[in-house]
């Protein structure tokens, strides 16, 4: 785990190629797989994870275990892999295994906040990232992870404190700007919210959770038509989400649209008839950890 650290370009292309040398490698002694030893097996998984092949990592890092099955490092990675490919109740027990192997790291406790995130438990990740913190400060994926579940909880002063810390040390990181614009909109800060929202959209202009929260706070403000703008700007991004289309139809009966309104309507319910979908991701979701 203490081999997360930043690499300048230059030295991550150097390192792209050594990675692929050794999938080569490992590749062409495949036959005499018997005598390859568990960090061979994982060397060539984090080869796959670089190349953002994770799938194809798991197999390699299963042998690992099955070899060093005391390997704090093995279990923290596979949990990357399996967060990743989002079966994060997998990745859960390979974090719970890397912190009882070696309790003294930071990166295990914020990856498993990450997926409790993901899995609802938001009480359960602040706590963890909260430790992930306190073990090694000054790391912005966890401010920006901890405030997303704060916001989740309902303690939107506390997610801002957060997620302004995140936007300081990483000014483009247009989910953290996107999340603090939904904390001031629900303090009914509206101002700071739309700005918020802008700045996320200016780094990101594909974020539908961006244009649908500022057409909200727009809306707040009286500025209906810039509202209509945005949320029609976000069914484009999204159009599968029949809330969107609701929040439309809402913005279309306060200009006096009602023929407009009554068709999103429709449209809205047409889309609720679908079969459920498996559930819908996070508006401003923390990425995963990236063990490269």
């Amino acid at each position: 785990m203490s081999r997360k650290k930043h690499r300048p370009a230059r030295s991550r292309a150097v390192l792209a190629a050594v990675l692929a040398l050794l999938l080569s490698a490992c590749a062409a002694r495949a036959p005499g797989e018997a005598n390859m030893a568990a960090d061979d097996y994982f060397e060539r998984g984090r080869g796959y994870i670089f190349f953002k092949k994770p799938r194809k990592a798991l197999p390699d890092f299963d042998t690992a275990i099955a070899l060093d099955p005391d390997n704090a490092e093995y279990h923290y990675t596979r949990g990357a892999a399996y967060t990743q490919i989002g079966e994060h109740a997998k990745a859960l027990k390979d974090y719970d295994q890397a912190i009882a192997l070696d309790p003294g790291h930071a990166e295990p406790y914020l990856a498993r906040g990450i997926s409790l995130h993901h899995l609802g438990d938001d009480a359960g990740a602040v706590r963890d990232i909260s430790r992930a913190i306190e073990l090694k400060p000054g790391k912005v994926e966890a401010y920006y992870a901890r405030g997303v579940s704060l916001l989740g909880l309902g303690k939107n002063a506390q997610a801002i404190d957060d997620l302004s810390r995140a936007v300081a040390m990483d000014p483009e990181n247009p989910g953290a700007y996107a999340a603090r614009a939904s904390a001031w909109a629900l303090l009914g800060r509206h101002g700071p919210a739309a700005a918020d929202y802008s700045k996320a959209i200016a780094l990101d202009p594909a974020m539908a959770a961006a244009y649908s929260g500022r057409a909200m706070s727009r809306a707040a403000t009286g500025d209906l038509e810039s509202a209509e703008q945005d949320l029609s700007r976000a069914i484009v991004l999204d159009p599968e989400n029949p809330a969107l289309r609701m929040d439309r139809a809402g913005i279309n009966l306060g200009l006096g649209r009602p023929d407009k309104a009554a068709e999103d309507r429709e449209a809205a319910a047409l889309l609720r008839a679908r079969p459920a979908q498996a559930g819908r991701p996070s508006p401003f979701p923390p990425q995963g950890p990236d063990p490269r």
